[in-house]
């Protein structure tokens, strides 16, 4: 069997990110990267696309643990190849993108796998870090001939005493100037410590980053809400500022209203008005104001009309019958009238 293509649609550090591995001749892939990389990851995706994701995955740090995705292409050794999803779950896991994500059976792998499980699985071909470790662990605690003579064996060494000689001796000379703090095993371990920390510091569970992202989206709501207000208060004092420039003239509109409302008397003069006629007309006011400022001066002082009447004596006896003059005055009119209409009577008669 052959991995032709592996999607990491949602796995680990991994989003929509795709490995080809169908290229070369030979079918042999290497994939190497930096600490935390994610190629241990890699690792859980291929068993996990083959025998299926844990219940309890390590891989649900990003990504919700129902949300997990592995797909993967496949060929066995007769060149039939096989495209499907793993999803993580109990059952009906394998899914077929191109109907819709309907479930495959269960024994749809079998003719890739060839009767191989997940253990024979993860002890000859998924050999991780850690198990490495733990194996090599194992060897030096066998010690005696079984386990160096297996230890040489699998490492290549002939004299594995002496290379072990060497090494307990290089190590022993280490640490016993682990008390020297130039020393360069000192120096490393403290580096080592220092990104330990660090990267203690920088790690987030997934409770905090779920709540930093709603805090964050909460916060970005909240600033799209004040830029759509800051936008209508914006557009209010636009609409402020015209309707102020728009009352100064309503205020002048009103001022000068109110100037022709007083000047409602006056005569209009017809449009054929010229200056000439003005200039005449204004010499005209003139010239009746000097008659009326001669007559003021006639009428006033002690030889003006005023003071000629007030030196009229009247006798007493015509104040009395004033009464009577004036009775008399009224009838005189009605005897001019006789008078008049007298012929016209005698005539008549």
């Amino acid at each position: 069997m052959r991995i032709r293509r592996l999607d990491l649609v949602k796995f680990g550090p991994f989003t929509d990110q795709r490995l080809d591995l169908g290229q070369g001749e030979q079918g042999l892939h290497l994939v190497f990267g930096l600490n935390e990389a994610g190629k241990s990851a890699l690792l859980r995706a291929i068993h996990g696309v083959l025998f299926g994701i844990p219940h309890q995955s390590r891989d649900a740090f990003l990504h919700k643990p129902n949300t997990l995705r592995v797909g993967a292409t496949l060929e066995n050794q007769n060149g039939a190849t096989l495209a499907y999803v793993r999803r993580k779950g109990r059952s009906k896991t394998i899914l077929n993108p191109t109907a819709g994500d309907a479930p495959f059976g269960d024994d749809v792998l079998s003719p890739f796998l060839a009767g191989i499980d997940n253990k024979t699985f993860d002890r000859v071909y998924g050999i991780d870090h850690q198990q490495l470790e733990e194996g090599g662990k194992e060897l030096q605690r066998l010690r005696g001939l079984a386990g160096e003579s297996l230890l040489a064996a699998g490492m290549g060494i002939t004299d594995l005493s002496g290379v072990l000689g060497g090494l307990d001796a290089e190590a022993k000379d280490l640490f016993e100037r682990r008390k020297n703090s130039k020393s360069e095993i000192q120096k490393a371990r403290r580096e080592h410590d220092e990104w330990r920390k660090r990267r203690g510091e920088a790690e987030v569970s997934v409770h905090r980053w779920q709540t930093l992202h709603r805090t964050l989206r909460g916060k970005q709501e909240h600033q799209q809400a004040t830029v759509k207000q800051l936008e209508e208060l914006r557009f209010e004092r636009e609409r402020l500022k015209l309707l102020h420039r728009v009352l100064s003239f309503v205020g002048k509109r009103a001022k000068l209203q109110e100037d022709l409302d007083q000047l409602s008397d006056v005569t209009v003069l017809p449009a054929e008005y010229s200056v000439k006629n003005r200039d005449q007309h204004q010499e005209a006011l003139r010239e009746a104001e000097r008659v009326g400022e001669r007559a003021r001066r006639e009428l006033e002082g002690d030889d003006g009309l005023r003071g000629q009447i007030a030196a009229i004596n009247v006798p007493e006896v015509l104040l009395e019958q004033e009464r009577n003059i004036d009775l008399l005055t009224k009838q005189l009119g009605a005897y001019h009238g006789f008078c008049k209409d007298l012929p016209k009577r005698v005539a008549e008669q």
